[in-house]
């Protein structure tokens, strides 16, 4: 996460930083870290048509969501592999007991296998609004602030399940 100074956290890097090929200024392959990418990503049937857009980014959002609500990375337990990929694509994801009933539907429909069944931006903007004007979210301590800048974002959950 990356911090510009006005109190606003962005995302960024979700394994790719790396991954240009600087010769041709090309992406070659699949990149990312295999829980956060969409399961298209993966689809066999189209490999050279693979495309990162805004419903991929959504995906990658609502596992982002899940990860905050259930306070541990994403199939922590399980090798980051073409198996973990092949079951992403087959439609598995991680337990939804975690978050209130609205924001369980959030992160849920932002992963949804049918890219156009995802919500957009604007709706992930919107229900965040709604959350924030509602309590329905928690209060967020980010004093976890290192030495290097980088943040530690730890939410309480409980009290809002």
């Amino acid at each position: 996460m990356a911090n510009n100074n006005s109190a606003n956290a962005k995302i960024t890097d979700f394994g790719n930083a790396k991954s240009i090929n600087t010769q041709a200024n090309i992406h070659n392959g699949i990149f990312g870290r295999i829980p956060f990418l969409a399961p298209e990503l993966f689809d066999p049937r189209k490999p050279d048509n693979i495309q990162h857009c805004m419903k991929t980014d959504i995906y990658s959002l609502g596992v982002i969501f899940w990860e905050l609500s259930s306070g541990r990375p994403p199939f922590e337990n399980q090798p980051h592999d073409f198996g973990l990929a092949s079951r992403i694509f087959h439609g598995r994801r991680e337990n939804t007991n975690y978050g209130t009933h609205e924001y369980r539907n959030l992160y849920i429909e932002c992963w949804d296998a049918d890219q156009d069944k995802r919500s957009d931006i604007d709706n992930v903007r919107e229900m965040l609004k709604k959350f924030l004007n509602s309590n329905i979210l928690p209060e967020v301590d980010a004093s976890a602030i290192n030495s290097e800048g980088t943040y530690s974002l730890f939410i309480d959950f409980k009290h809002v399940l």
